[in-house]
């Protein structure tokens, strides 16, 4: 093997360069470490006497860190140690460190309140809170009986959990209540806005929130809601007997575009189109009423006679009569955008409803829809 000859000026050179660069990392460390230091000991405040400062302890862990591999930190805070940091001290977390989340930070986690306005919908409002509109009846007991008919002004509760609001009657007790919704009464007892403790007596008349209570709901559709208003029912007055009586084959309703269709929740057809669209009666038969109803705005009941009764709502105008006998296919109103309180209208449509015996069917398998 040869070796290459080094001679001495090349010698100091190395040297001198080797020198200089362990000098400038020896200066970069320490003005790094004491930078650290005094900003530790501007944060965290010096112990009191007899004890070992928060910087200085600072400097001995990481010293500690330094020369043993695996060394984490002390992260248990001791009574002279800061209650909190700002993040905005540091900038990172250290690793170890336990972060439990702000539930300030959470999307709500209170009871949340919303007094219905004008044009507000029960549906538009649950589904601003996130949830479907049984929890919200689940939430509300005085809108369960009559939920497409709320008045405007009416304030609504939404719970931050599952559960059902209870309006106490007379004789009931945290255990009767408990049972009804098939929780245990710690239930009732854990939630404090109901300031009730064990063997406290239940007030008839207050409201009760019961976490996790479970209760069998549904929703009525518009069609069910009519026959339950006792105040609107007689829209759906039979025709009188000898009246005109239906062909059993059915005209197109209106001329327009399905925006929503027959399922459940929702027993009708949407068709939309311009206002002042012509509305023609499906079939023969006796308008039963005509004019302002309920939830529907401008609305037309016909009775055709045979077991079917129609209903068109959301009128613009109407051309027909109550007591009047139509023809199928004649004209009784045009399309628009009318509602009443409860009612929903996004847009001009014809809400087309038919009844057969009392149960409802689809309006397009008759072959009203266009």
């Amino acid at each position: 093997m040869r070796l290459m000859r080094v001679d001495a000026p090349t010698r100091w050179r190395m040297v001198s360069h080797f020198a200089v660069l362990v000098l400038s990392t020896g200066i970069f460390v320490s003005s790094r470490w004491s930078q650290v230091a005094a900003s530790a000991a501007e944060v965290l405040p010096q112990a009191g006497a007899g004890e070992v400062g928060w910087a200085s302890r600072i400097g001995d862990e990481a010293r500690q860190w330094w020369i043993t591999p695996g060394f984490m930190p002390d992260t248990v805070t001791t009574s002279s140690a800061p209650a909190r940091v700002e993040a905005s001290e540091f900038g990172f977390m250290a690793p170890g460190v336990v972060a439990e989340a702000d539930p300030n930070l959470l999307p709500w986690d209170t009871t949340q309140t919303h007094v219905l306005q004008n044009g507000e919908t029960i549906s538009g409002i649950a589904a601003a809170f996130g949830i479907d509109i049984v929890r919200l009846l689940l939430f509300n007991p005085d809108i369960r009986k009559d939920p497409h008919n709320v008045p405007i002004g009416t304030e609504l509760t939404v719970l931050p959990f599952d559960g059902v609001v209870h309006v106490a009657k007379e004789g009931d007790t945290i255990d009767s209540i408990a049972e009804t919704y098939k929780v245990g009464p710690d239930a009732i007892l854990a939630f404090d806005g109901n300031a009730l403790r064990a063997g406290d007596a239940v007030v008839a008349g207050s409201r009760v929130v019961v976490p996790g209570g479970q209760m069998e709901i549904e929703v009525p559709s518009y069609f069910q809601q009519a026959q339950m208003d006792e105040t609107a029912s007689a829209g759906w007055a039979s025709a009188p007997p000898g009246s005109l009586q239906g062909t059993g084959s059915f005209h197109i309703a209106a001329f327009g575009r399905m925006t929503n269709g027959y399922h459940r929740g929702h027993w009708a057809a949407d068709l939309a189109n311009r206002t002042g669209t012509p509305i023609y009666g499906i079939d023969s038969g006796t308008v039963t009423l005509a004019g302002w109803w309920s939830w529907a705005g401008n609305a037309v009941f016909i009775d055709h006679g045979n077991g079917y009764v129609s209903l068109y709502a959301h009128m613009n105008s109407i051309a027909v009569s109550q007591g009047q006998q139509v023809q199928r296919g004649q004209i009784i109103g045009t399309i628009g955008c009318t509602r009443g309180r409860g009612g929903r209208c996004t847009g001009p449509h014809l809400h087309l409803e038919v009844m057969f015996n009392g149960q409802h069917v689809n309006p397009c398998s008759l072959g009203a829809c266009y």
